[in-house]
């Protein structure tokens, strides 16, 4: 179990404390600049949106800047509090302290989420949510815009009280919350294009084991966000690999990029009991790129969500048969995307 936990926080100590010396001061000073400049940067966002004429989107980003440095900076000074009153500092009290982790959560993501939908106006129509009643699940999110990755949190931490753990890109450690939540609950953070990858298998084989009733686990079978000109370059790959069969079945995915097969076929081989839940959205393409929320394309934006649950039973046993399951699966995320990306808007919270 020791080693577990060193695994799914941090395999350099040192490391991991000096990203913190950075990133934490930084958000601090940040934080403090943001609210000490608000006068002159909400001035200059109204003269932006008046000549413009976007809907205030300069006035809603910034309010979202300092909404984001202010969960960040919550998220330390609470998550430095905790770890030091539950004892976790000294190696004690390890349950009590991911207990508070899970409450900061459902805090920290929820004010993130709530913020961003009330400021840019966002609207909802989900379906599938309702089937989804209980754990513990293998949850296949697609991944176009870094808002999307609140989905989950969303979905199933806020709706459904669900703990949720999550395998995600290492790179995303440089965000403080995500830091410090993140270590402090059964995740795992991939280092990307390792020669050691059967190391980081092993992390995301360890975070599926042992789930009860309330939990799932998270991943973005894409591992990256998609973009047109990354669905050429893993084609390209993928022919360079010279796997025809593989290449086939990727070409015929037109609007998410091909499934990554290491951790997913992982999370599948580790499963003893989780049903699979693979969750398609349209709607925040529009803030694939920064440029585009400041322009406006993100105000008032539904955001269709569709989720389908597969039980255990009818998830496939061999490696095989599980890539064309999976494949199977991610086409019909494609489909669904491709049916729904121009539906009209009719939002429901």
């Amino acid at each position: 179990m020791k080693k577990f936990e060193l695994s799914i926080t941090q395999r350099n100590f040192a490391e991991k404390w000096f990203r913190r010396a950075v990133t934490f001061p930084l958000y601090i000073v940040a934080w403090w600049l943001t609210l000490a400049l608000s006068p002159l940067l909400l001035s200059i966002a109204l003269f932006i949106d008046l000549r413009r004429r976007s809907r205030w989107a300069a006035l809603r980003s910034t309010g979202f800047l300092f909404l984001y440095l202010t969960a960040e900076n919550l998220a330390i000074y609470l998550g430095l509090g905790m770890w030091l009153l539950s004892g976790r500092a000294l190696g004690l009290g390890k349950r009590r302290y991911q207990r508070w982790m899970r409450t900061l959560q459902r805090w920290w993501g929820g004010w993130l989420f709530d913020g961003v939908s009330k400021l840019f106006g966002l609207r909802f129509a989900i379906e599938g949510l309702d089937e989804i009643e209980r754990g513990p699940a293998l949850l296949f999110f697609r991944h176009v815009a870094m808002p999307d990755t609140s989905l989950p949190g969303a979905l199933f931490v806020l709706r459904r009280r669900w703990h949720v753990r999550h395998i995600i890109k290492r790179e995303l450690l440089w965000d403080p919350g995500l830091d410090i939540i993140g270590n402090g609950l059964p995740n795992f953070f991939v280092r990307r294009g390792q020669s050691d990858n059967e190391r980081e298998i092993d992390g995301v084989r360890r975070v599926v084991r042992d789930l009860s009733d309330d939990e799932a686990v998270v991943i973005f079978p894409e591992g990256t966000r998609y973009t047109a000109s990354k669905r050429r370059h893993m084609l390209e790959r993928l022919k360079e690999k010279g796997d025809l069969a593989l290449l086939e079945r990727a070409r015929s995915l037109k609007n998410v990029l091909p499934p990554r097969l290491g951790g997913c076929l992982a999370m599948l081989e580790e499963n003893t009991r989780a049903c699979a839940v693979f969750v398609a959205h349209v709607g925040f393409e529009s803030a694939a790129r920064a440029l585009n929320v400041l322009n406006g394309s993100l105000i008032h934006q539904t955001i269709r969500i569709n989720l389908w649950r597969i039980p255990f039973e009818e998830i496939p046993r061999t490696t095989e048969e599980r890539i064309e399951w999976l494949y199977a699966q991610w086409r019909k995320v494609d489909e669904w995307i491709a049916a729904h990306a121009t539906a009209p808007a009719n939002g429901v919270a």
